[in-house]
């Protein structure tokens, strides 16, 4: 008798199944509006920087769903490999764009804005020792914020794509 035989087996692949179909389109839906609000405000902006990481996050999140919908219409497991794939492609977008925002940070326009109100005027409430430190450090601790972003998106992202690589070929028939 094989594996897929057992009624006790057959029902917690369907429960697997269930969890990859939701938190798959929980994903892809999430990065279609995320990516969609985001270009939205980058057209506004006029930043080609975040058109262009709004349109990555956008094809992520659609490819997302139509690894999505090929496994729930067709049964076929392996998209779950795709997907995988596809979350460290994500990754690896969010980090590109951070390293860009990163390297392309000018200190000084970063300590001119904090001098100007409404800014200064909460960090005229700190001695100025400690307001000094604050506008020196404002760049690097900018910089530090974009690396942990980075490090975190490695994180979610990549055991997203753990969940979702461990899928068999086809769905056992019920």
């Amino acid at each position: 008798m094989a594996i897929d035989d057992h009624p006790e087996q057959r029902a917690a692949e369907k429960g697997k199944d269930r969890l990859f179909l939701a938190l798959s389109g929980i994903n892809g839906w999430s990065l279609v509006v995320a990516g969609m609000v985001s270009l939205l405000i980058s057209g506004f902006a006029r930043s080609l920087s975040g058109i262009i990481i709004s349109l990555a996050i956008l094809i992520h999140g659609s490819l997302e769903l139509s690894f999505r919908k090929t496994a729930s219409e067709r049964g076929d497991r392996s998209q779950g490999r795709r997907m995988a794939f596809n979350q460290m492609g994500l990754a690896t977008s969010v980090s590109l764009y951070l390293a860009y925002q990163a390297f392309s940070l000018e200190p000084d326009a970063v300590v001119e804005a904090l001098m100007r109100p409404p800014i200064y005027d909460v960090l005229v409430l700190y001695p100025l020792d400690v307001r000094t430190w604050l506008i020196q450090s404002a760049p690097k601790m900018i910089g530090s914020f974009y690396a942990l972003a980075a490090i975190v998106s490695w994180i979610v992202c990549g055991a997203t794509a753990a969940f979702y690589w461990p899928r068999r070929k086809q769905a056992p028939v019920s």
